[in-house]
């Protein structure tokens, strides 16, 4: 939780060799910040798999409100205190979200996407409906500058036409 895929592995989805879960809070203010997770979101998006299957193998979610402090309990390491924006949700309702996707993700790996449908209606809530609308803006102003170490830059890209 709070953490991600190396930037060595090239197209996680397909090459990490199991599917794997990343969970990032939007408030994470240091390693694990909205930015490092945009980059996966970025991989999970443009993988050489399939984007239907990548999205269920390699989901990558962003809980709205939480901060990494919120996947803790006790006292944070004061790394954490110090670069930290403070959570805007309560622990138990960051437990709950976290809860909710990392289930969702783990039913759909046990059981197939065809055989969890309310599993994979939760995974695309927690991707579509609250990851999409903070990591998009993110990709888009980092296409724009010609960001090369995004997945999705490349020159078959029709997405890196249109920015051109």
């Amino acid at each position: 939780m709070g953490a991600y895929a190396a930037n060595s592995i090239k197209d996680p989805a397909k090459n990490y060799g199991a599917p794997f879960m990343t969970v990032g809070a939007q408030f994470d203010g240091w390693m694990a910040r909205v930015t490092r997770i945009a980059e996966s979101y970025d991989q999970m998006k443009h993988s050489d798999l399939d984007y239907s299957d990548a999205k269920y193998s390699y989901p990558v979610v962003m809980i709205p409100g939480i901060s990494h402090a919120s996947f803790l309990s006790g006292i944070p390491p004061s790394a954490v205190q110090n670069t930290d924006i403070r959570a805007t949700v309560s622990n138990e309702e960051a437990v709950e979200q976290v809860s909710s996707a990392v289930s969702a993700f783990l039913t759909v790996t046990k059981y197939g996407k065809a055989n969890a449908t309310d599993a994979v209606k939760t995974l695309d809530h927690f991707i579509d409906d609250l990851t999409a609308p903070v990591m998009d803006p993110i990709l888009d102003i980092w296409r724009y500058e010609g960001a090369p170490f995004l997945s999705s830059y490349n020159t078959s890209s029709p997405w890196v036409a249109e920015a051109q």
